[in-house]
C-alpha cells in the first residue's frame, strides 16, 4: 500500500513544473521592482565594531545534532564560515566560498557533475554523491545520478547567506543517505527587518553579476526574497580531442552562466522555503571507446521546496514536521543526447527533548520517495525510468555525564526498497578539561543508497544493476581544540574505511557494480582563526590525506594529498574592508598526468575582496546606504585544468579560466 501511494507522484511533477515558472522570473521582477520602493533605512547589523570578539568567532551551530550547540560541544568535527568572514573575503559563488573551508576541495567530472566539492579527499565516485547539501537544515538531493549540486554551487545567492556549517565525517544517523563524507549546511538570513539591497557587478569581457534582496518584517511574518544572475566571461580554449587514434585541436567557447532565486517565509510556527537554480557550461567526454571524443553545452536546473511546521508540545519537548520536494533536471546539447528529470519527496518528523543536566534527545522518522527518468530527446528512447521508496527511523542522545564529559550515542535504521533493514551507529565522547579546551573522540557510520540510474539504467553504453548494495563508510575522528575569546585552533585526525563502493565495471559490458575491496582514507588537518583586534582577522588551515585500497593502490581520487589555505583581512572603522585569501592545492599523483591538453598540477587560487562603505567613508547621516565593491578571483591568473575524472585516465579538462575582475555598486534602502 505504501509503495502504491508513493509511486503515484504525477502531482509532484505538476507542482514542480508550476514552481519553476512561478519562482524564477516573478521573483526576479519583484526584487528588481523593489528598488523603487521607499523603505526605512537601518544600520548594518553585521557591523563588527558593534559586536564583541566572542560574538564574531564563537557562533552557535545546529547541524551536528539538529539542535543548538557551541562549536566546541557539537558532536562532530565542525568548520564554520561566519557572516563576518563572508563579508571580509566575499566570494563570487558558493563554490568559491566552500573551497576556502578547511578539508574541502573543488573538483570536477567529465560530464554530469562539472562543479563539485570533495570532503577530506573523498572523490572516489565520479559525482558528488558523498556530500550532502542542506539549505537551513533541509536536504537538497539529486537522485538520478546521485549527488549533482553543480547549479546550486554556482548560482545560489551568496548575498543572503548568514553562515555555513560543515560537518566533516559521517552524518547519516540524522540525515540519511548521501551524508557520507560530510554535510554542508547553508544557513540563510531571515526577514528580520524591512530592507532592500541591490547589487550590480560588471566584469571583464562582458561578464556581469547582479543580485537583489528584499526583507519584510510585520509582527509574526518574516519574508526574505533574493534573486541573482551571474554570467562569467566566456573561456576560449584550444581543446585537444582524440578521434580514431589521432588528435584534433578544436577551438572552444566555454559558457558559464546561471540564475539563482530564493524565497523564505516564516509565520509563527510555519515556514516555507523555495529556491530555483539554473546553470550552463561545457562538458567533455574522453575517447573511452577509441572512436571519438565529444564535448558540448550542458544545462542544469534544480527546484527546492520545503514546508515546515514546529510545535512546542511541552516545556522540554519540541516537534518539527517537514515536507521537502526537490526536482532536478539535466540535458546536453549534443551526443550522448541526454535529458534527465528526477524528483525526491521527503516527509520527516523530528522531535527534540531537553533532559536534565544539559542532556538532549533527538528522534524521528523519515519517508523518502524518489523517481526519475533519462531519455534521448533526439530519438525518444528511454534509457532509465524508475522509482523507489525508502524509510528511516533515527535517534541520537547527547548525555552530559559530568560538567566536563559529554557522551554521544545514536543510530539510524534504514529500509531501502527491495533490500533488508540496515543500521548505521554513532558513538563518542567530548571531554572539556578546561573552559576553552576540548577533546573529541568520535566513531560513526554512514550509507549512500544507489541512485535511479545505478539501479535502472539501460543505455547502450552502460547498464544499471537492481541488486546493488548501499555504499558504507565507517570513520574514526580524534579532534583536539582550543576556543578562546578571540582565537581558535583545532587539530583533527581521521580514518575512514569505505566498503561496497558503486563503480562502473567495464571488464565486460559496462555495468554498475559494488567494489569487493575496502578503501581507506586517512589524514589530519589543522585549522585556526585569530582576531588580532576587531579590525584585523587571520585564518588558515593545512590538511594532509591519502587513500589506499586492499591491493596497495594509492591516491585513488584526483585530489591533492596536501592543501593549505590562508586569509588576512582588515576592516577600517571609516568604512573600508580589504580581504585576501589563498587556496593552495598540491601536486597530484603521476597517474593523473595528462597526455592531451594542459597537465593538472599544483595551483594557488588567490582572491581579493574590497568594499568601501560610502556612508561611513563620507560620514553622511541620511539617504541611501551604498558601497563600492571590487572582487578579483584568481588574482595570480593561473589557468587550472583538472583530471577528466570518471572514465579514461591521461586526459584533462578546463576548470578555472584565470583572473576575473568584478567592480560594482551595492545600494541598501
Amino acid at each position: 500500500m505504501l509503495e502504491c501511494q508513493m509511486g503515484d507522484m504525477a502531482w509532484v511533477d505538476n507542482l514542480h513544473a508550476g514552481l519553476q515558472t512561478w519562482i524564477c522570473w516573478p521573483l526576479v521582477l519583484v526584487v528588481i521592482a523593489a528598488g523603487t520602493i521607499a523603505a526605512t533605512e537601518s544600520s548594518r547589523p553585521e557591523d563588527i565594531f558593534e559586536m564583541s570578539l566572542e560574538e564574531l568567532l564563537n557562533v552557535e551551530i545546529t547541524t551536528a545534532s539538529k539542535a543548538q550547540d557551541r562549536q566546541s560541544d557539537a558532536p562532530g568535527v565542525v568548520s564554520v564560515v561566519t557572516k563576518d568572514e563572508l563579508r571580509r573575503f566575499g566570494g563570487t559563488t558558493l563554490r568559491d566560498v566552500l573551497e576556502r573551508v578547511p578539508g574541502l576541495a573543488g573538483s570536477t567530472v567529465y560530464m554530469t557533475d562539472r562543479s563539485m566539492i570533495a570532503v577530506r579527499g573523498d572523490q572516489i565516485s565520479n559525482s558528488g554523491v558523498h556530500v550532502l547539501l542542506l539549505i537551513n537544515g533541509r536536504p537538497v538531493r539529486e537522485v538520478q545520478e546521485g549527488g549533482i549540486k553543480s547549479e546550486i554551487l554556482e548560482t545560489f545567492p551568496v548575498e543572503i547567506i548568514e553562515r555555513i556549517e560543515v560537518i566533516k565525517g559521517p552524518g547519516s544517523v540524522l540525515y540519511g543517505s548521501t551524508a557520507f563524507a560530510g554535510v554542508i549546511n547553508v544557513i540563510t538570513e531571515k526577514g528580520d527587518q524591512d530592507r532592500i539591497s541591490l547589487t550590480a557587478m560588471p566584469g571583464e569581457a562582458g561578464a556581469l553579476g547582479t543580485a537583489g534582496t528584499i526583507k519584510i518584517r510585520s509582527e509574526d511574518l518574516k519574508v526574505i526574497a533574493a534573486a541573482r544572475y551571474l554570467d562569467k566571461a566566456d573561456w576560449r580554449v584550444n581543446y585537444v580531442a582524440a578521434s580514431d587514434g589521432s588528435t584534433i585541436t578544436r577551438p572552444m567557447r566555454i559558457p558559464n552562466t546561471g540564475t539563482g532565486t530564493y524565497l523564505g517565509i516564516d509565520y509563527g510556527d510555519l515556514s516555507l522555503m523555495l529556491a530555483h537554480n539554473t546553470w550552463e557550461t561545457a562538458y567533455f567526454i574522453p575517447d573511452f571507446m577509441s572512436l571519438f571524443e565529444t564535448y558540448g553545452v550542458s544545462r542544469w536546473q534544480k527546484t527546492f521546496l520545503n514546508i515546515g511546521y514546529q510545535r512546542q508540545i511541552a516545556g522540554i519537548w519540541r516537534s518539527d514536521m517537514n515536507l521537502t520536494l526537490t526536482q532536478s533536471g539535466f540535458e546536453t546539447s549534443s551526443w550522448p543526447n541526454i535529458r534527465r528529470d528526477s524528483s525526491e519527496t521527503l516527509f520527516e518528523w523530528t522531535n527534540f527533548v531537553r533532559l536534565s543536566g544539559g542532556s538532549q534527545l533527538v528522534f524521528g522518522t523519515l519517508l523518502d520517495g524518489i523517481e526519475g527518468s533519462e531519455v534521448d530527446p533526439s530519438s525518444g528512447a528511454v534509457w532509465s525510468d524508475g522509482a523507489r521508496t525508502d524509510l528511516g527511523i533515527y535517534a541520537q542522545m547527547d548525555h552530559q555525564l559530568t560538567s566536563q564529559i559529554k557522551l554521544i550515542g545514536g543510530v539510524q535504521a534504514n529500509k531501502i526498497e527491495n533490500l533488508d533493514w540496515d543500521m548505521v551507529p554513532r558513538v563518542g565522547f567530548i571531554w572539556s578539561p578546561m573552559a576553552d579546551i576540548f577533546v573529541k573522540v568520535l566513531y560513526g557510520q554512514a550509507f549512500r543508497a544507489p541512485s535511479i540510474n545505478e539501479n535502472f539504467l539501460n543505455h547502450p553504453g552502460l547498464r544499471g544493476n537492481p541488486n546493488l548494495d548501499p555504499e558504507k563508510v565507517a570513520t574514526v575522528d580524534l579532534s583536539v581544540g582550543y576556543y578562546g575569546t578571540n582565537k581558535e585552533l583545532v587539530l583533527s585526525c581521521f580514518r575512514s574505511r569505505l566498503t561496497d563502493i558503486i563503480y562502473q565495471d567495464r571488464t565486460g559490458f559496462p555495468t554498475y557494480a559494488n567494489r569487493a575491496d575496502t578503501i581507506t582514507i586517512e589524514g589530519m588537518e589543522l585549522e585556526g582563526k585569530y582576531y588580532l583586534n576587531r579590525a584585523i582577522f587571520l585564518t588558515g588551515s593545512i590538511m594532509y590525506q591519502e587513500s589506499q585500497d586492499d591491493e596497495g593502490n594509492k591516491d585513488l581520487a584526483p585530489i591533492a594529498n596536501i592543501s593549505a589555505k590562508g586569509g588576512i583581512s582588515y576592516v577600517w572603522p571609516g568604512g573600508l574592508t580589504v580581504g585576501l585569501f589563498d587556496v593552495f592545492q598540491g601536486p597530484l599523483d603521476r597517474k593523473y598526468q595528462a597526455t592531451l591538453n594542459p597537465c593538472p598540477g599544483s595551483y594557488n587560487k588567490l582572491s581579493l575582496h574590497c568594499e568601501l562603505d560610502l556612508k561611513k567613508f563620507l560620514n553622511y547621516k541620511a539617504g541611501v546606504a551604498s558601497s563600492l565593491i571590487i572582487q578579483v578571483d584568481n588574482l595570480l591568473d593561473e589557468q587550472i585544468w583538472l583530471p577528466n575524472w570518471g572514465l579514461l585516465p591521461g586526459q584533462s579538462i578546463p576548470y578555472d579560466q584565470g583572473r576575473a575582475i568584478y567592480a560594482g555598486l551595492n545600494l541598501r534602502f
